[in-house]
């Protein structure tokens, strides 16, 4: 540990597992984990790395099944993650400053990215003043994949559903540039939204809360709007945008 970084860790219940490293200095790490794993070589795994100065991270893991969470971070960004019950994942890599991810997952099957296996990019970060909320809470099957390069973008995924049985509920979002803002909410079943933006000042919304609907949004240039919504049955939008 370098000077002034702290690190708590604190695991009850059983198949619990920790790792922290962190480099520089103000660092700070938070670790809770309770409950019981069942199978996959008996995950609840944390693994922390933070590098640079000032970086703060926090996983929080609760319930029956398996948790796995990643954090990487290069610099002064904080990451929050809060997993609990079923078989969540995350995995959160940041390069640069005050960027900020927030990772909430509560129900079954719930993934970010892929954690502990060599990266699937489930929140990557680069750059400065970055924002990201993925929300999964509760929800079942879904997955959510989001890369955002540049300065002071910032994107919303929140997907919901309070029903059992799968749904396979996707949302892959893509920024690169600067002030780019991207919002996804499904809380519908076999519902996928893919958002690609690249350039500067871009705004996409997608709201879906059907079935099985589709949306693919895509922005190339600067300040371009769109928004998505449906919430009937087979929907499908495709939107292509260019300035």
């Amino acid at each position: 540990l370098a000077q002034s970084n702290t690190s708590t860790v604190d695991q009850s219940g059983q198949h619990n597992d920790a790792s922290v490293s962190q480099i520089g200095s103000n660092a700070s790490s938070t670790i809770t984990q309770a409950g019981v794993a069942s199978s996959a070589a008996n995950a609840n795994k944390v693994v922390v790395s933070q590098s640079g100065n000032s970086a703060a991270s926090t996983v929080i893991q609760s319930g029956t099944n398996l948790n796995e969470a990643e954090v990487a971070q290069n610099g002064d960004s904080t990451s929050t993650i809060t997993q609990a019950g079923g078989r969540n994942d995350a995995e959160v890599a940041q390069t640069g400053d005050r960027n900020i991810s927030t990772v909430t997952q509560n129900g079954i099957a719930n993934s970010v990215g892929n954690a502990l296996a060599s990266a699937n990019t489930g929140v990557s970060q680069m750059g400065d003043d970055n924002s990201s909320i993925v929300s999964q809470d509760p929800s079942n099957n879904a997955s959510a994949r989001l890369t955002q390069a540049g300065n002071r973008n910032s994107s919303v995924i929140a997907q919901s559903l309070q029903v059992t049985g799968g749904d396979n509920t996707t949302a892959l979002v893509s920024q690169t540039g600067d002030d780019n803002v991207s919002s996804v909410g499904q809380s519908g079943r076999e519902d996928d939204a893919t958002v690609a933006q690249t350039g500067d000042n871009n705004n996409a919304m997608v709201n879906q809360s059907g079935t099985n609907n589709d949306a693919f949004i895509t922005t190339i240039g600067d300040r371009n709007d769109v928004a998505v919504t449906q919430s009937g049955v087979n929907g499908r939008a495709t939107v292509n945008q260019n300035s």
